[in-house]
């Protein structure tokens, strides 16, 4: 039988189909080899399906730039950091440098989950690793072991944005002592300052200031530093060296952060210190142009070197004075010359005619005053500063601290601030330890400040009087937070009886201080005439069921609350312990308590309050200790 098959184009190709085998006379041999042949090909046609299928997903998915995946990384607890380490080389080459950025940190000084490993101790036997092979030649012929590790994968010194100096003697010290073999006693003659003039403590020491120098001359070579931290203290063993310390002059332009100070008083600054101090001012003086916040002590004999360097600066907006006894002259410098820059001025431990304030009316963007521990002068010589009521100073905030660590009866009224700062003034926060003091503020800020929107009071004992019950009847008062203690009466009655007279303009009210379900609803009662959009309870005994509950009836009738705060102390104590020291506090200290409210609770009341929160803002916080919250305009 023959067929022919035409195809389209071409003459017919004839088909012979009695000479085609049949089914039957096919070997099984040959069956079996067509029969691989077409599993192998379905194989291949089914991976190669596959492999296009996950290119197409690969192609769906969406990848974030670099720059997105930064800033996302910058909220990432520090514990979790070292987690997206593993993710992928892309995430490990973006997180390396926030890592790597601050490691002098305060608040990274341990791992949370390794009950007490020294995270910065493996800091510096990364940043050794990263040595010259001459610079380890040299430590290892001074007597120090240093480890033979692989080359790192990257260099990490490159990538340091703020140089901390008294946390890398602490962690120097520590890698120092972990890694070399020293006998315990002589730990506790090296690390407790007894027997100083001991010989094996001086070369310990000497050797930990080698190995110092080494790790600065490595970091002082980051481009990338723009803080930098020079707190001397009198038990310091190491100030970086002149020679050391101009190598990092040729990134100075670059620096903007500047904080050189000692953290104890004059007479117990050793003058080699005190020398060694000079030596840097000295160097800064001629270099530094382009700062914008200063941190330094004012020594007598330093007062020309800070002078000096103020003077040099373009855009300082922000400085900490600490430790001055005559500051005329540094009032007067920047009131002439950074008068259209300076927006934040702190004073710490300083000796001041309040008077010599009104100098600074010619800085017209200063904006923010902290005095902590201010003395007042009286052996000054008069300074014939004549009152100009027509130029009061610009400030909108005021912070004012005693906490009476310093025993005086030099302590000021302050009456002359406020009569500086007239009506600018639009937020108080005084924290004050001796109620006549705090008494004279009040009475004074009635007198002459009228346009208060913000008011924290954290003091010992408020007297209700009529005159400031009437003059916060009539305020314009937004915000009011209040944290005291009274001698015959409890904070719930005080409180009670106050909001009787608090404005119509008040919006939040934060209490710091403990107050009964029932003192909340009666106060919630008295204030009909006032609509709280945020209402704080951080009270260290924490809230319960029956303050939610109070607060949801309130905000269902009223409609205004959308927001409540609670537990502000937590905050507080989880900025200052590691998690074991928090775990012992919690069980052990009394008086501390977490708030005790249940899930259902909690529910109901976010159907009528938006928001329900543990509290962050921290009102009765020294602003001078933020050193590591500072952000620069930019940042």
């Amino acid at each position: 039988m023959r067929m022919s098959l035409r195809i389209q184009g071409k003459s017919p190709i004839p088909i012979d189909f009695a000479n085609v085998p049949s089914s039957k006379t096919i070997q099984p041999k040959a069956i079996s080899t067509i029969s691989n042949i077409s599993n192998s090909q379905d194989v291949r046609r089914s991976d190669r399906l596959r492999d296009k299928h996950k290119l197409v997903e690969k192609e769906r998915i969406p990848q974030l730039p670099d720059d997105i995946i930064r800033n996302v990384f910058e909220f990432v607890a520090f514990q979790c950091r070292f987690v997206c380490l593993l993710v992928s080389r892309r995430w490990c080459r973006l997180m390396i440098p926030i890592i790597w950025r601050t490691p002098f940190a305060t608040k990274y000084i341990k791992y949370p989950w390794t009950g007490g490993k020294f995270w910065l101790s493996d800091i510096i036997a990364t940043y050794i690793s990263c040595l010259d092979p001459q610079s380890k030649f040299f430590l290892r012929q001074h007597g120090i072991k240093i480890p033979h590790s692989k080359k790192p994968l990257f260099q990490y010194q490159k990538f340091l944005y703020e140089f901390h100096l008294p946390q890398l003697e602490k962690v120097v010290i520590n890698w120092y002592s972990n890694s070399q073999n020293i006998d315990q006693d002589l730990k506790y003659l090296c690390w407790h300052w007894r027997e100083p003039n001991d010989q094996r403590t001086k070369v310990i020491k000497r050797r930990i200031m080698l190995l110092m120098t080494e790790i600065s001359k490595l970091l002082f070579n980051s481009a990338y530093i723009k803080r930098t931290d020079f707190t001397i203290q009198f038990n310091s063993i190491f100030v970086p060296p002149l020679d050391t310390f101009n190598r990092f002059l040729k990134f100075s332009e670059d620096i903007t952060f500047l904080k050189i100070c000692n953290s104890d008083s004059n007479i117990n600054f050793p003058e080699n210190l005190r020398e060694s101090t000079n030596e840097l001012l000295c160097s800064m003086n001629s270099s530094f142009h382009n700062l914008y916040y200063i941190d330094i002590t004012g020594h007598d004999v330093l007062n020309p070197l800070i002078i000096s360097l103020i003077k040099n600066q373009k855009h300082l907006n922000s400085l900490v004075i600490r430790w001055a006894r005559v500051i005329n002259p540094i009032l007067k410098i920047l009131s002439s010359n950074t008068f259209s820059t300076l927006s934040w001025l702190g004073f710490d431990m300083v000796h001041v005619r309040l008077k010599t304030f009104q100098l600074l009316s010619a800085c017209k963007n200063l904006e923010s005053l902290v005095l902590y521990n201010v003395m007042e002068l009286h052996a000054e010589p008069e300074v014939n500063i004549p009152w100009d009521l027509e130029r009061p100073l610009s400030i909108k905030k005021l912070f004012i601290f005693d906490d009476g660590r310093y025993a005086t009866n030099i302590r000021p009224s302050f009456i002359e601030i406020f009569r500086i700062v007239k009506e600018s003034l639009q937020e108080l926060t005084i924290d004050i330890l001796y109620p006549h003091q705090s008494r004279d503020i009040i009475s004074a800020m009635m007198k002459t400040c009228t346009n208060i929107k913000y008011l924290a009071l954290h003091i010992k004992q408020i007297d209700t009087t009529d005159e400031f019950n009437k003059w916060l009847q009539f305020s314009k008062l937004q915000s009011l937070i209040l944290k005291s203690k009274f001698n015959n009466k409890n904070f719930g009655t005080y409180i009670q009886e106050l909001s009787e007279f608090f404005p119509e303009s008040l919006t939040y009210l934060d209490l710091d201080s403990f107050i009964t379900p029932k003192e909340l609803e009666l106060l919630l009662r008295s204030t009909t005439h006032v609509n709280f959009k945020k209402i704080g309870l951080n009270s260290t005994k924490g809230i319960t069921d029956e303050h939610l509950h109070i607060l949801m009836k309130y905000s269902e009738f009223y409609k205004s609350l959308e927001e409540v705060t609670y537990d502000r102390w937590v905050v507080q104590h989880m900025n200052r312990f590691d998690r074991f020291d928090r775990r012992m506090m919690f069980t052990c200290n009394n008086g501390l308590k977490f708030s005790e409210l249940s899930d259902e609770k909690m529910e109901k009341a976010g159907r009528f309050i938006k928001i329900i929160r543990k509290e962050q803002f921290l009102p009765f916080e020294n602003p001078l200790t933020k050193y590591h919250d500072y952000k620069l305009p930019w940042e």
